[in-house]
């Protein structure tokens, strides 16, 4: 029996454990459990930050691959207290799938 994974589902997987390059692993692992755990709770800087992501790109299965968020909105985020400031970056994802 094949399984039905849709690409969402991988993704989703494959980010609860990315960790970017170049990042101290336990720091980045200890900020994105804040930023969770101020967005469960609605904090304002973790709600703006959850705005201006992308919102999962619309077409993907049709080629398109182009949905940049909101660049000014994450880029003037700035949390000192949490040493937390928001940061506009692009991913490139390619997936190889069999048909």
């Amino acid at each position: 029996m094949v399984s039905n994974v849709w690409i969402i589902q991988i993704m989703a997987r494959t980010m609860a454990s990315y960790v970017p390059f170049g990042m101290e692993p336990g720091l980045c692992t200890a900020q994105g459990n804040l930023y969770s755990m101020h967005a469960a709770n609605l904090t304002f800087w973790a709600v703006q930050m959850m705005d201006s992501r992308s919102n999962g790109i619309s077409g993907l299965l049709s080629g398109n691959r182009h949905d940049f968020g909101n660049l000014d909105q994450c880029a003037n985020i700035s949390v000192p207290e949490y040493n937390i400031y928001g940061r506009y970056f692009v991913v490139n994802l390619k997936f190889n799938l069999k048909k």
